[in-house]
This record gives C-alpha cells, sequence and structure tokens, in this order.
C-alpha cells in the first residue's frame, strides 16, 4: 500500500531535504524511511549539479538506485515509494523505456497510486518524442504503446504501432 512518505519525496529543495534526512537518520538510521531519503537526497543533488554544470548526460545515479533498492529489498510497506524513487532517477537520466515497465508493473501492485501515473506522464512524453523522432525504434514504439493501452489511450497506441508497420514494411 502507498504511504504518505512520497509527498516529502516530491521534496527538490535541498535545504528541506537534508533536514528531513537528518530528523529521520536520528530516529533509525537503517529504517526504509530513511533510506527512501537518502535516496532522494542523492538524487537532487545530482539534478542540482547537472543544471550547474549544463551537462545534460552528467547525472551519477548509482547511489540514489543502491538506495531506492536497498529500501525495496527491505520493507514491504515501502515498495512503492521505492519503486516511485527508482522512477524518477530513470526520469532523471531519460531512461523512459525502462520507467514505463517499471511502472506498469507497479500499477498491478499498486492500482490506485495516483503518483504512479503522474511518472509515467513524465516517461510516456518523453518516449513520444524519442518514438516521434526515431520511429524505426521499435521496442520504445512497443513499450509507448502497452503504456498507452494500461492508461486506455488505445488510438494513440494503434497510432503509434501502425507507424512501426509502415516504417518497416519495406524490409520485410
Amino acid at each position: 500500500m502507498h504511504s504518505d512518505n512520497w509527498q516529502w519525496m516530491k521534496v527538490e529543495r535541498l535545504e528541506d531535504l537534508e533536514g528531513v534526512v537528518l530528523e529521520l537518520s536520528g530516529m533509525r538510521d537503517n529504517s526504509a524511511d530513511a533510506l527512501l531519503a537518502y535516496g532522494q537526497l542523492a538524487r537532487v543533488r545530482e539534478v542540482r549539479r547537472k543544471e550547474e554544470t549544463n551537462n545534460s548526460r552528467s547525472i551519477k545515479h548509482e547511489v540514489p538506485l543502491h538506495f531506492s533498492h536497498k529500501a525495496f529489498l527491505m520493507d514491504v510497506k515501502n515498495k512503492s515509494d521505492a519503486t516511485l524513487l527508482k522512477m524518477q532517477i530513470l526520469n532523471d537520466i531519460e531512461r523512459y523505456e525502462e520507467l514505463l515497465e517499471i511502472g506498469t508493473s507497479l500499477l498491478g501492485r499498486d492500482p490506485y497510486n495516483i503518483d504512479v501515473y503522474e511518472q509515467m506522464d513524465k516517461g510516456t512524453e518523453e518516449l513520444r518524442k524519442v518514438v516521434h523522432k526515431y520511429p524505426y525504434f521499435i521496442d520504445a514504439a512497443v513499450i509507448l504503446a502497452d503504456a498507452l493501452v494500461q492508461r486506455e489511450i488505445f488510438d494513440e497506441a494503434i497510432i503509434v504501432l501502425k507507424g512501426v508497420i509502415q516504417g518497416h514494411a519495406g524490409e520485410v
């Protein structure tokens, strides 16, 4: 079940996150909540560093992913929050196909979690751009179509798949 932790995980101000991390680490340093806070803090620090250097490929994602993974393994009630953090990180590092695959899986376990849809919308929009620019990326198109079907946007899913078929008709 989705917890309220995700609300503070949306915090993007570094100072606010550092306060949350200090508060949680003072309570129980190795709790899943603390690990998620550490992961979010590491993610926001990397996003800030990327913005400061103007380098679109400079995000180091290993540390926030590590904290997300540890929290996922540690506590059943935080699996959704850990997965949402991972989805945020994947969005930051522009791995939209993986974001949508994980989001679709999470919806199977937590279908009423509105935050999953929010993260998937971000990934879907970016993947739309990729598929539009590179229609021959079949895997990206299929993942996009699957994400659209999951959200019952059937007309657009059909258009995406028709584009792939038309783009590869000459290869047969």
